[in-house]
């Protein structure tokens, strides 16, 4: 598992969506990274384990849909 892990930089990879629990066991994640993909929504519960997430990079995709349930905007 990878739950020491820190950054995870997926840009420019042409995803288009993303599973409800993929970060899931990334607890320690604190930079992410999904800038210039596809993606086009993402469910509420996505970042809910998230707890040391300080940075996501969502530039460039073609978001319509973003709940924030687990998130605070600044």
């Amino acid at each position: 598992k990878l739950f020491k892990l820190k950054s995870l930089i997926l840009e420019n990879n042409q995803i288009s969506s993303i599973e409800k629990n993929s970060f899931r066991d990334l607890t320690s994640l604190n930079l992410l990274n999904l800038a210039e993909n596809c993606i086009s929504k993402i469910g509420p519960s996505l970042f809910e384990n998230l707890e040391n997430l300080i940075y996501i990079n969502l530039e460039s995709n073609i978001l319509k849909k973003l709940i924030t349930t687990y998130l605070i905007i600044t």
